[in-house]
């Protein structure tokens, strides 16, 4: 355990996983040996003793162009924790020329009245606005990753949230990494529509459907910024959305007014950490997680992550400005892998199958189950046999269990609930 804690402790994402595998190559534990020893460790991991409103430094990741960075942070804990008590955590991005202070402050107040823990981090690299860059979403990953490493973190009661800059983040990494949050409460922000730079995440948001979501947007803001938020919303509802609220806000421009929303009730939402269906859409190897899936490989003759759209000049001097921009979306998702797929389980039969209802762009993929489901038996077996059904036809998979890939959650997720003890492979070429 100590080598596991000291993997937790280095920033690097990159020596994290090397370290990772260094152990699951030359251990000779099982899964269920190193669960029972974490079991035994208090969480937090790694705790933070201090209380109320602090700064600090810290080291944290942004990716493999930015490294780790010495990263200027604001973290407010209430003073009056009891022992052993979960709170929610708020992980809040400023505007452009903003700072973790700002960020923290506009939740100081909910925080103070609701019992949250809050943390911000100040712009790692410039601070000129939201440039939909793979280190604005690995620094938010990263301070997520913190939190619940040293503060006293209810995993399943995460939120995002940020204001203008930060409400664009809040869009980009909710979309991007769906399974990590339980709610979203992005401000005078937005989804991003061009796919040029692999910046678009409306190609994203049906991942956003089971979230509990309150926007709260200026009617006199940006009419682009405007457009891409109500078809953020129509696209949210047509796919059965039911706690997305987009609250349009008349006497408002580039502003907002937090009273619109029941925030007691926002924060009593809690994620379902061990879904039973799952749909999810990604382009990004490195975003191809989402709850007990995990796509390997993507079609490339399908999946497009950085692309420019091209349309026939008669159609496309056709269509209005509006349309042009619905055009774009239209051709962004044929070109964005979606998986929709869910398992039910035969008491009787002692079988679980896993049924793929759409694998779009994918030509490989996992199921990842972690311990609740899927319990170790008495004798240390595999508790079921599992199958894969496409369409009529239904398989046998084969079930192995994967030191490395529950190493790699525990490190990079901080949540040992959800980390995956066996890996099932889903794609047609593994079935048997």
């Amino acid at each position: 355990m100590r080598e596991l804690l000291r993997i937790l402790a280095e920033p690097d994402r990159d020596k994290r996983i090397d370290l990772v595998r260094d152990i699951a190559q030359t251990s000779k534990a099982s899964v269920a040996g190193f669960e029972r020893a974490l079991a035994r460790l208090p969480r937090p991991w790694l705790p933070e003793e201090r209380r109320g409103s602090f700064e600090a430094k810290l080291p944290l990741w942004g990716g493999s162009m930015a490294e780790v960075l010495e990263t200027e942070v604001v973290v407010y804990v209430p003073t009056d924790i009891p022992e052993g008590k979960l709170l929610p955590l708020v992980v809040a991005s400023h505007g452009s020329g903003g700072t973790a202070a700002g960020a923290a402050a506009v939740w100081q107040q909910a925080a103070q009245q609701h019992g949250l823990i809050v943390i911000a981090a100040s712009e790692q690299v410039k601070n000129e606005g939201h440039m939909g860059a793979d280190h604005e979403r690995w620094t938010v990953a990263s301070l997520r990753r913190w939190a619940l490493l040293h503060l006293p973190v209810d995993p399943d009661r995460v939120f995002k949230s940020g204001v203008s800059r930060g409400g664009h983040i809040t869009w980009d990494v909710t979309t991007r990494w769906p399974d990590l949050w339980a709610g979203a409460a992005p401000f005078i922000g937005g989804p991003r529509l061009d796919p040029s730079g692999g910046i678009s995440n409306l190609r994203l948001v049906e991942n956003l459907v089971p979230m509990t979501i309150r926007d709260l947007q200026g009617v006199g803001d940006d009419p682009g910024l405007l457009f891409n938020l109500k078809l953020a919303f129509d696209m949210l509802a047509k796919a059965g959305a039911r706690d997305a609220k987009l609250e349009l806000q008349k006497k408002h421009g580039h502003s907002f007014d937090m009273r619109a929303v029941d925030w007691a009730a926002f924060f009593a939402t809690r994620r379902d950490p061990l879904p039973r269906r799952i749909v999810f859409r990604s382009v990004d190897l490195d975003e191809a997680r989402c709850h007990w899936l995990r796509i390997r490989k993507f079609d490339k003759e399908v999946v497009k992550n950085d692309y420019r759209p091209q349309a026939k000049a008669s159609a496309w001097k056709s269509l209005s400005n509006d349309g042009k921009k619905k055009w774009i979306l239209e051709d962004s998702l044929k070109h964005t892998a979606r998986v929709a797929l869910r398992f039910e389980d035969d008491a009787a039969k002692n079988e679980r199958t896993v049924f793929i209802e759409d694998e779009r762009g994918v030509k490989a993929m996992d199921a990842v189950f972690p311990r609740e489901l899927w319990p170790v038996s008495e004798s240390g077996q595999a508790p079921m046999k599992v199958f894969v059904q496409r369409g009529k036809t239904r398989k046998a998979v084969a079930v192995e269990e994967d030191l490395e890939l529950w190493l790699l959650d525990v490190v990079e997720r901080a949540d040992p609930r959800t980390a995956a003890v066996v890996r099932i492979p889903l794609d047609k070429a593994a079935s048997r």
